[in-house]
Parts: C-alpha cells; structure tokens; sequence
C-alpha cells in the first residue's frame, strides 16, 4: 500500500494511506457546483411546467365555452335572431377567466362554402373564442351545419 510520506525516523509525521485522504478543494467545489445545475434544472421545469398547465386550463375553460355556446344556438328556433346570417352579437361577449376578461366570444352563421350531396340547404354556424394570456394570443374555433328552414 503506498502511504503520502515515506519518510522514516521517530519525527516523522503518521502516515496515512493515499486512498483514505478525504476529499480535496476540487472535488468538493466540483460537487457543488453539479448539485446547483440539477437543482436548478429541476425549479426550472416546474416553472415550465406550471406555465403550461396554466395555459392548458384557460383553453380548457375556453373549449366548454364554445360547446355550450354550440349546444345553446342548437336549441334555438332556426328564424332566431341568433341564426340569422352574419356575426353575432353585434359586441362580443366577454370571455372571463378567474375574474379577469381576458377575450371574447362570437359566432357567425354562413352559407357552408360547398354543397351537401343531399341537396339540403344549410348553415354553417362557427363559434370563435379569442384570448390573450401572457403576451401570446391564442384562440379555438368550433363549427357545425344545421339545417335552414
């Protein structure tokens, strides 16, 4: 076994054996600094991740709007006002989100931009939901054909 002083005499200092040394300087510091970029790789994704999960909701919220608002305008009489050709309503409706408006909700009625085979004349009902949330805007879009009188 190799020891760290070889020398010999009664004032020589203990020996101790190269392997049972400890740690140096740079292999601490080394160590260190390892353990900050994992730690701090690990706080940045989950605030990447709540970023997310955060936008995903709003869409979420976004996604029921639009369906109920489509399942609304089909139980409606087609010579309501609602179903009438155009953009409805004449001031889009606030899309709010915990407490805060952040975009609007419409919808339109069209002549569908190809015929049915069947012949039947229909409409073409789209419902738009546009927000903004942090900086980036984004929107979704349903669509449905319901037969015109």
């Amino acid at each position: 076994m190799k020891h760290a002083d070889s020398t010999k005499g009664p004032g020589a200092p203990h020996r101790v054996p190269l392997d049972a040394r400890g740690l140096s300087l740079v292999e601490a510091m080394m160590g260190m600094i390892i353990s900050i970029i994992a730690i701090s790789s690990l706080a940045y994704s989950f605030g990447v991740g709540r970023g997310l999960i955060y936008r995903f909701d709003v869409s979420r919220r976004a996604m029921g709007l639009a369906q109920a608002r489509m399942e609304a305008l089909g139980t409606l009489r087609l010579q309501s006002d609602s179903l009438t050709f155009g953009t409805h309503p004449s001031t889009a409706v606030p899309f709010v989100y915990s407490g805060n408006v952040i975009g609007t909700e419409s919808w339109s009625v069209t002549t569908p931009p190809v015929a049915t085979p069947t012949g039947n004349v229909l409409k073409l009902v789209t419902v738009r939901v546009l927000w903004t949330q942090t900086g980036t805007s984004d929107s979704l879009v349903y669509a449905r054909l319901i037969p015109r009188p």
